[in-house]
């Protein structure tokens, strides 16, 4: 079955495609299928293809709202949403079959690509644009919630398919000249990661959550060291502005799974500064029963 068979079998003047996330993405630049089961892991957001001959009140990047629409999802069901998430299927949804057709995104592949893909930047206004793609939570974890299934056959036929595309419009040297991109612009994010601004600490701490690759850490660890974050605590006295204290509060409390002892010597700083925060201070304690600190 083809995409125009699928939007056909479905009805309905749109058809919303939900999103699977691929979570076996360990090999850089790997292929998007090539294996017969693809862990994953279902998510609320949809892509969705519609008639343009209607009375569009709004659109996005996933779906739109038009007066008198009949919204469909690739099983044929009707898709109900309440107005202001009418680019997400409701948590409920995820507890049926996976529909026969959908979206399998990559939104991370492997921890090298994601990482470049944060020097992407995102735009803020019409003349900025953030230095990082700020709309990321950081790196997935490794629990998943479906398999993926091919069968052999169906399998055998998406490659060899796929292999005379490649080979009749002789994409190869392309994607490699892609791939040369992707690795180089991985490099200049490492550089932007060790020379980022002191604002940016809570956000990077969110980038780069579960990101375990040695240079992506020891960009981090250069980051902290540029800001003398990891001398601080020594100091008597030391006062943030009050955004750089949200932004270094942010960072310790990001970083209180994956690197617990920094956390602990960031907040301690920032209790010198406000003594009585009830908020630092009871991470602080439980900073401290983790480490075994009295």
């Amino acid at each position: 079955m083809n995409i125009k068979e699928c939007f056909k079998n479905a009805g309905g003047d749109a058809v919303s495609f939900e999103w699977v996330i691929n979570k076996q993405e360990e090999e850089r630049f790997a292929p998007t299928i090539s294996q017969k089961g693809i862990k994953a892991t279902r998510a609320q957001h949809v892509k969705t293809m519609f008639c343009v001959d209607m009375d569009i009140k709004a659109i996005n990047q996933h779906n739109i709202i038009a007066t008198g629409c009949d919204y469909k999802l690739s099983d044929g069901r009707h898709f109900k949403f309440e107005s202001n998430d009418f680019f997400k299927v409701p948590l409920h949804y995820l507890k049926r079959s996976l529909p026969p057709a959908f979206v399998l995104h990559r939104m991370h592949r492997s921890q090298m690509e994601y990482v470049s893909l944060l020097g992407r930047g995102r735009p803020v206004s019409s003349d900025r644009k953030a230095q990082f793609k700020d709309n990321r939570e950081g790196y997935f974890d490794s629990t998943h919630d479906t398999v993926v299934n091919f069968s052999d056959g169906a399998l055998t036929l998406y490659l060899n398919k796929k292999y005379e595309f490649y080979k009749k419009y002789g994409l190869e040297p392309l994607i490699e000249k892609g791939q040369e991109f992707v690795l180089e612009r991985f490099y200049q994010v490492l550089h932007k990661i060790e020379n980022a601004s002191v604002e940016q600490a809570g956000l990077l701490a969110k980038l780069t959550k579960n990101i375990t690759l040695p240079e992506v850490v020891r960009a981090f660890d250069g980051f902290i060291y540029n800001h003398n974050l990891q001398y601080l605590a020594n100091k008597d006295a030391y006062l943030f502005e009050d955004s750089e204290f949200k932004a270094v509060r942010k960072a310790a409390f990001l970083l209180t799974e994956k690197h617990p002892a920094v956390a602990l010597e960031l907040l301690s700083i920032l209790k010198k500064q406000r003594p009585n925060g009830q908020v630092v201070n009871d991470k602080i304690e439980e900073l401290k029963k983790v480490l075994s600190i009295k």
